[in-house]
């Protein structure tokens, strides 16, 4: 079973909330960054790598998220060199309602998400559970 773990985090409740992924954390789980918990994704890049998630391989962002922070801040997180993948709405929707499909590629062979091959090895799966962290 394969778990996305949606974390919506300041700074202050930013690492609890990594911690409390320690005990359920599974391989290929994957973590979903909302709102502006994206803006402190260095803390976040240097607390999983201090944790037991040191595996992670599946790390998400909205770009509706990422379009909301100052350019300032867009460009100081350089999202290029990051392993955090940018989605849109319609790929977040791909990864969570995926569970209830028998075969996600339905969801890519009726147009509903047309950018498949921009997405990471794994995404087209989706996950098996949804987990909410705020």
């Amino acid at each position: 079973m394969r778990t996305l773990y949606q974390i919506h985090a300041d700074m202050t409740t930013l690492k609890s909330r990594i911690k409390q992924l320690g005990p359920w954390w599974q391989p290929n789980d994957g973590v979903l960054l909302l709102g502006d918990t994206l803006a402190y994704l260095d803390w976040f890049e240097a607390y999983i790598a201090d944790s037991e998630l040191n595996d992670l391989k599946h790390c998400y962002a909205l770009q509706s998220d990422f379009d909301a922070l100052s350019t300032t801040t867009q460009r100081l997180l350089n999202m290029s060199s990051r392993r955090c993948q940018l989605i849109n709405d319609e790929q977040w929707v791909a990864l969570t309602v995926s569970s209830l499909l028998e075969d996600c590629s339905a969801l890519f062979a009726s147009g509903a998400v047309n950018d498949a091959d921009n997405l990471e090895v794994g995404f087209d799966r989706g996950f098996d559970r949804i987990v909410t962290l705020a």
